[in-house]
């Protein structure tokens, strides 16, 4: 048998081995952590991406017309995305009366998201005493023109001075709303606190724009 040979080969003592072995780990160790910082910044900024990013889904715009809505006691039709209506008289009403009613056609949808609802308005207090309260509701009502839902919407106040035309906006907000393909969104403005007439002047800009929340 051949003795074997050691002829070119380094042997290294046990120690440094070891302690080789030993910086092998620790530069493994340091670079996962370094891919985990990596990884993790990343994460960080792809998140806060996430949290910071909006959408704004625009819904549809509803104007206010003169023309008929075929319904007896809400006459008023609120036309979806479309203000082609052509020049009209002012539209007057007293109090509550069925002139104060705006309603669209059928939506034909089976909800509706929870929205905002902008109501931009141009309102003359023909009085030359009395300051106005004017209450904006928005309603569902059934295709008949009954109201689905014994509460409104929404509701707010605005005061109008003797003889002044209020040109401004209001912002309603609503929940998600169940609906049948046959209800209609409707707008009811009253007064019932005096006996005042007002006119909506259809000249100015008198829409209801949505937008999801």
């Amino acid at each position: 048998m051949k003795p074997s040979s050691n002829k070119g080969l380094i042997v290294m003592p046990r120690g440094k081995q070891k302690e080789n072995q030993m910086n092998k780990k620790i530069a493994s160790a340091l670079v996962g952590i370094l891919l985990i910082g990596i990884v993790a910044a990343g994460l960080v900024g792809y998140l806060s991406n996430m949290v910071t990013a909006t959408v704004e889904v625009k819904g549809p715009v509803f104007y206010l017309s003169c023309e008929d809505s075929g319904l007896s006691t809400k006459p008023h039709k609120l036309l979806i995305n479309n203000d082609l209506t052509g020049q009209c008289n002012p539209i007057s009403f007293t109090g509550s009366d069925i002139n104060s009613w705006f309603v669209t056609d059928p939506l034909g949808v089976e909800s509706f998201y929870p929205a905002n609802y902008e109501i931009f308005l141009k309102i003359k207090n023909t009085d030359n005493k009395e300051i106005g309260q004017v209450l904006i509701e928005l309603w569902v009502i059934k295709e008949n023109g009954d109201l689905k839902y014994p509460d409104p919407i929404d509701s707010e106040f605005i005061s109008i001075p003797k003889k002044t035309t209020w040109e401004d906006s209001v912002i309603l907000t609503g929940e998600e709303l169940t609906l049948d393909n046959t209800d209609r969104i409707a707008l009811k403005l009253s007064d019932e606190l005096h006996d005042i007439t007002y006119k909506v002047i259809k000249k100015g800009n008198n829409k209801i724009e949505v937008s999801a929340i």
